[in-house]
């Protein structure tokens, strides 16, 4: 199993650390959580949910470093107002867009065509809480840095 693979079925992944270390290279980490087993009810604006269990991670933690060596766009958006589409996309975690909102944005918004730059794909990678657009030319180069154990 390749590591996108590996992230991929996973069900827990937080987005840890976002950053361009240099001008055009986009680089973010992908931790994988996991679920305590203390349980405890947790109240959502009044409601009692029941007894959950804490999603969590720490130094323990597998660790994925993504690197996007160029780009023609990226975003981050908070999960809860995810509206990325439902058509023209494989996988889970980290979704391959043929069409979507997102490209048709950069559509309208860029010069940007499978002339020039080049012809490019709508990466997502959805994680708890965050996810990040990324669209380019190229599939990013994604690397473990951490083991569980």
């Amino acid at each position: 199993m390749n590591y996108f693979d590996a992230i991929n079925v996973e069900r827990n992944v937080f987005l840890t650390k976002l950053e361009e270390p240099e001008q055009n290279i986009l680089q973010f980490e992908l931790t994988i959580g996991r679920v305590g087993e203390l349980e405890k009810d947790e109240v959502i604006q009044g409601v009692v949910l029941g007894p959950v269990r804490p999603i969590f991670y720490d130094e323990q933690s597998e660790t994925y470093r993504v690197t996007f060596n160029s780009y023609v766009a990226y975003s981050v958006l908070n999960e809860r107002f995810e509206n990325l589409g439902d058509n023209g996309y494989v996988g889970e975690k980290i979704r391959i867009y043929d069409r979507s909102n997102f490209l048709e944005y950069l559509k309208a918004d860029t010069f940007a065509t499978k002339e020039y730059p080049g012809d490019f794909k709508h990466y997502a990678f959805v994680s708890i809480k965050h996810i990040v657009n990324v669209a380019a030319t190229q599939e990013p180069v994604i690397e473990q840095i951490s083991n569980r154990y």
